[in-house]
């Protein structure tokens, strides 16, 4: 703290800054002498005297009393004064006074006590001393120092205590180290220390406090290292107080009443130097603890104390339980790795305690039946993995199906653990409790059960050997010859034998009760399986659902349905056919023509009659049998067609070719529908009128005829229609109508071809498109059909040509050349129906090919040859196109040639054709 003597001197330095402002300033200051030295310019190289105050007295007054200062000149002119014989510590006023008239003043002191210290702090603690530093004021009279007094005291109400301290001992004035012994432990002291110079003491004194070394803390922070045999080894944090240091730290064990001393451990408390320059303790520190003798198997309960010069802590640290490396713990996972006729392979796992590794594992073995077991010992293999061991022991020379003792002994430094289990050479197998009935055949049966089984057994002996089968008899069950008995399969996933077992040499459609005896090396099983009611596949089902679909005047295809039996599917069928009648008599088709389709049969008929009513009945074969007849499916065949003759109707049309005088025309036309059956169309109709004659030609749903120049009210006619099974005939009397036939210019012919063209086009496309999804017989039934000679063009006239032939150059006007314009019509028409015929049947062989192509061993058969067809069906549909275009144009030509107008409309086709 600041003193007086600092107040003071700040005093005398204010007035001696103020002086110097008057030109004459203080330079040196002793106990009897001051030095001073002027300021100012006027006093260079001037001439004068020095003067001091005196201060007057009782008697006398104030005056200036010259005095006898030794005067010099430095080098700048400056004079300068030493006055001599003055008081210490005394404050003195001088002034100089020159010749010239010219004054400078100065007030100034002797040199007097020094200030007190600066500061004073503790730089040091130990138990029983303290090392005070004490550091001077930078504020001097310029007098050294001689001497340091530092005094204590330990309370308020106790004297102080001192110690000097000289500048020889200290070294150095500017900061004084004073080392105080035997104070008491752990004690706060009050200090205060003063200097000394030639003229005496400081006035005042610097105060500060101090304190010995204090008792260590508590540890805090245990946790355990590592365990060993009978000692654990822990890790605690301390802190050291300053100066003194731990040294040691007691460790204490929690008994049954209180807390006894352990045996001493060993620690790393101690360090080798110290060295505390600053106030405060250094920073935390972690100590490792070994604590010995300690019972195995049992768990401690351990609290430390610190322990330094001081003393031992006040409290100790909270406690900690522990535990020794303990002796080795029950095996891991022992299991027989592979169980064998005569021996057994042993494979367990054991984890190190820690800080006691495992160091040998002993097996011992007897019979478990025996009265008297004699002990053996088995080899043990050791493998160390990266946190556990592995074990391996062969335990050889046993009996067959018996069962063993294994003692297993694992030892460390600790102790000894003993495990005891119990193990079985190879066993014959368990039955299965149920049977599954597997893929099925007309004379097989394939059985399926699983066998229970230790993955280690099947590793060396066979699951599966053979077994003995028994079927259910009328009393007691009977054997199965072995020869009838195959094992298909006998396929191992981890516990469990998957079994395929197949039973030959069974009857078709016939029901079976079987259970089995499984059978390995060892024996066969104690109990049979459980019991399977199985069955050999079924006979086909009768056919049903049987339908007739005509294609011609002498055949028909006949389809039915039947489904697959199990194991056992439909490959053939046999179709008989008779006549309804009393004498009638079945007549069978054959498999020529058979065919199978997604889950239907087809089956082409033909010679068949027309006109005649049929019946048919099919049955189906399998690899068990045929099944029984399907339900009888009458049927009528085609018949001729036939003329609605009360439908029919007669108009006159007018015709200016021949025209009368009168003006009037004399032509009538016939119009009167006929119905044919659709596999055997209506294909020419002629109509007849007395002597003359007429081939009709359709017209849309009816037949129409045109006889030029005939008259009358009243005519008859007798009309004949023809298809594939023969004529119908028909004679009628009709009365003429006024009013032609509807509108003429929608019933012109070619306004009706047109139509005609277009419903026959429809046709076509139905026709050609069930060729393109029906489904053909399999590959061997068709393999016949395709060795017939490749497709080739039949060697016909031309249509063409052969309308051409109707043409001799009539009259373009006259109804004698309509009518044969209608003649060539219906022959192109004719010729279009040939040239589809021709693609259909092109398109069937297609159809059996590609079948054929699906059973080829190539991948891409099917592929290679549905390509090649595609590109055919495209190129025939363009030729087919392009030649119905020319049929069409051509009958357009001939017709409007007949009607007056070939010229106009020829030109009008040739555009269309080119087109």
């Amino acid at each position: 703290m600041a003193c007086m003597g600092q107040r003071r001197a700040s005093r005398q330095g204010a007035l001696a800054h103020r002086q110097e402002e008057d030109g004459l300033r203080c330079v040196g200051r002793l106990p009897q002498q001051v030095t001073l030295q002027g300021n100012r310019s006027v006093l260079r190289a001037a001439e004068g005297h020095l003067e001091i105050f005196q201060p007057g007295g009782w008697l006398t007054t104030d005056a200036w009393v010259p005095t006898d200062a030794e005067v010099s000149y430095i080098e700048d002119g400056m004079p300068r004064m030493v006055v001599s014989k003055l008081e210490a510590e005394t404050e003195y006023s001088f002034r100089w006074i020159t010749k010239l008239g010219g004054e400078a003043r100065c007030s100034c002191s002797t040199a007097g006590k020094p200030l007190a210290p600066r500061k004073l702090r503790t730089l040091r603690r130990r138990p029983k001393g303290l090392t005070v530093q004490v550091e001077a004021s930078h504020e001097s009279d310029g007098l050294p120092l001689l001497a340091c007094e530092l005094q204590w005291c330990q309370f308020s109400w106790t004297s102080w205590s001192s110690k000097l301290v000289t500048a020889e001992d200290a070294g150095s004035v500017a900061v004084w180290e004073i080392f105080l012994e035997n104070l008491s432990l752990c004690s706060d002291y009050q200090l205060r220390a003063r200097f000394c110079n030639a003229v005496g003491w400081s006035q005042d004194f610097t105060e500060g406090s101090g304190r010995t070394s204090d008792i260590a803390s508590a540890p805090w922070d245990l946790k355990l290292v590592a365990r060993r045999p009978k000692q654990v080894i822990f890790e605690c944090q301390v802190k050291d107080p300053e100066g003194a240091p731990i040294t040691d730290l007691e460790v204490q064990l929690c008994g049954k009443v209180t807390w006894g001393a352990a045996t001493p451990p060993r620690c790393s408390a101690s360090v080798p130097s110290w060295d505390w320059d600053e106030l405060g303790g250094g920073p935390s520190r972690s100590v490792q603890v070994t604590v010995s003798n300690l019972p195995a198997d049992v768990t401690s309960e351990v609290r430390v104390w610190s322990q330094n010069l001081v003393g031992r802590s006040r409290v100790p640290s909270s406690t900690l339980l522990c535990q020794p490396s303990s002796r080795p713990e029950e095996v891991k996972d022992l299991h027989c790795s592979r169980r064998a006729l005569e021996f057994i392979e042993l494979q367990w796992r054991t984890q190190d305690p820690e800080g006691a590794p495992i160091l040998e594992c002993t097996v011992e073995f007897w019979c478990e039946s025996s009265i008297w077991a004699t002990v053996q010992q088995a080899p043990v293999s050791r493998t160390d993995e990266h946190s556990h061991s592995s074990w391996t022991a062969t335990l050889c020379g046993l009996a067959m199906e018996t069962a063993y003792v294994v003692r297993l002994r694992s030892s460390n430094e600790v102790g000894t653990k003993e495990d005891i289990a119990s193990f079985r050479t190879a066993q014959r197998p368990v039955a299965p409790k149920t049977l599954t009935c597997g893929d099925i055949t007309a004379t097989t049966i394939q059985l399926r059960f699983e066998l229970s089984y230790d993955p280690g057994q099947l590793c060396c002996v066979v699951g599966l050997s053979k077994l003995l089968l028994e079927e259910a008899g009328t009393l007691s069950w009977a054997a199965v010859v072995e020869e009838k008995v195959k094992i298909l399969q006998a396929l191992v996933k981890g516990d469990r034998l998957h079994a395929l077992v197949e039973v030959q040499g069974l009857q078709s459609d016939c029901g079976y009760r079987f259970r089995l005896w499984p059978e390995n090396p060892v024996g066969r099983s104690f109990q049979p399986s459980g019991v399977l009611d199985c069955r050999t596949s079924h006979k086909p089902e009768r056919p049903r659902e049987l339908r007739v679909e005509p294609k011609g005047p002498y055949h028909v295809r006949l389809y039915w349905e039947v489904p697959d039996p199990a194991g056992a599917p439909v490959y053939g069928a046999v179709v008989e056919v008779s006549v309804q009648s009393m004498f009638g008599s079945w007549r069978s088709m054959g498999e020529g023509s058979l065919q199978r389709y997604g889950r239907g049969w087809m089956q082409a008929v033909y010679g068949l009659e027309p006109q005649q009513e049929y019946i048919f009945r099919v049955k189906a074969q399998n690899d068990s049998g045929w099944s029984e007849w399907s339900d009888l499916l009458v049927w009528t065949s085609v018949s001729t067609p036939r003329i609605q003759t009360q439908m029919a109707s007669l108009h006159r049309i007018h015709d200016a070719s021949r025209s009368n005088d009168s003006g009037r025309a004399a032509s009538l036309m016939l119009t009167f529908p006929v119905s044919a059956p659709a596999a055997a169309p209506c294909a020419a109709v002629a109509v007849r009128c007395g002597a003359r004659g007429a081939l009709a030609s359709r017209v849309g749903s009816k037949w129409m005829a045109s006889f030029p120049g005939l008259e009358g009210e009243h005519v008859t006619f007798h009309i004949e229609a023809a298809n594939a099974v023969g004529w119908d005939r028909q004679d009628l009397s009709l009365q003429f109508s006024n009013q032609s036939p509807g509108n003429a210019e929608s019933e012109s012919p070619v306004e009706a071809f047109a139509s005609r063209c277009a419903e026959q086009s429809d046709l076509w496309d139905e026709e050609l498109c069930f060729g393109k999804e029906a489904r053909f017989e399999e590959a061997r039934l068709v393999k016949r059909a395709l060795q017939v000679s490749k497709l080739k063009e039949k060697p016909e006239v031309s249509w063409l040509s052969r309308c051409e032939d109707f043409l001799p150059s009539p009259e373009p006007k006259s109804m004698e050349g309509l009518a044969t314009a209608m003649v060539a019509f219906q022959l192109l028409m004719e010729g279009g129906f040939a040239l589809e015929q021709l693609k259909q049947d092109a398109e069937g062989l297609w159809q059996n090919l590609l079948f054929l192509a699906e059973a080829l061993p190539e991948e891409d058969g099917w592929t290679t040859w549905s390509a090649k067809r595609d590109a055919w069906a495209a190129e025939l549909q363009e030729k087919f196109a392009f030649g119905w275009s020319r049929v069409c144009a051509a009958a357009v030509c001939l017709l409007a040639a007949a009607l007056g107008k070939g010229l106009t409309i020829q030109n009008d086709c040739r555009c269309e054709d080119k087109a």
